[in-house]
C-alpha cells in the first residue's frame, strides 16, 4: 500500500493515539511507501504552538518523522516540486480546499498512494480523486 499522510496523523502520534502508533511502527517494518508532505510539518508545528504544546512534545514528534525518513527508503518527508504545486493550485480551486490541503491531495495522486491518512472532512471533497483512511 501506499499512503499519504495529512497533519492530523501527527496529532495524532503526539497525543498517543495507540491506532496511529501502530501504523507508525509498521513504516518502520517497510511494509508500505509513505509519504509526509513538508507542508504537514508547518501546519504541525504552527498548530502545535497555538494550542500552546510544549516544545519538547513538538520537537519529539517530528524528530520520529525525521529519523523514521533517514532509516527507511520507503518513507519520504517530501518538499513542493512545481508539478505537484501545479497539481494543488487545480484542486484547490476546483474543490475550494485550503491550500495545505490541496497540497497533501496533489502530494498524494503524484505519489501513487492509495489513501490518505486523515480524518479531515475537507478531504470529502475529493474523495472521487483520492481516497482516506484515519
Amino acid at each position: 500500500m501506499r499512503y499519504c499522510l495529512d497533519t492530523r496523523f501527527l496529532f495524532a502520534i503526539a497525543e498517543k493515539s495507540k491506532k496511529h502508533e501502530e501504523m507508525f511502527e509498521s513504516f518502520y517494518k517497510g511494509f508500505h511507501y509513505v509519504v509526509l508532505p513538508t507542508v504537514c510539518v508547518s501546519e504541525f508545528v504552527s498548530r502545535a504552538h497555538t494550542l500552546g504544546k510544549d516544545r519538547k512534545g513538538i520537537s519529539s514528534v517530528i524528530t520520529k518523522f525525521i529519523d523514521l525518513n533517514r532509516s527507511q527508503m520507503l518513507f519520504n518527508i517530501e518538499g513542493l516540486s512545481v508539478k505537484v504545486a501545479i497539481e494543488a493550485g487545480k484542486l484547490q480551486h476546483r474543490y475550494r480546499m485550503s491550500l495545505g490541503d490541496s497540497i497533501v491531495a496533489a502530494t498524494a495522486l503524484d505519489r501513487k498512494c492509495n489513501f490518505i491518512i486523515t480524518d479531515d472532512p475537507d478531504f470529502k471533497a475529493v474523495r472521487n480523486v483520492v481516497k482516506t483512511i484515519f
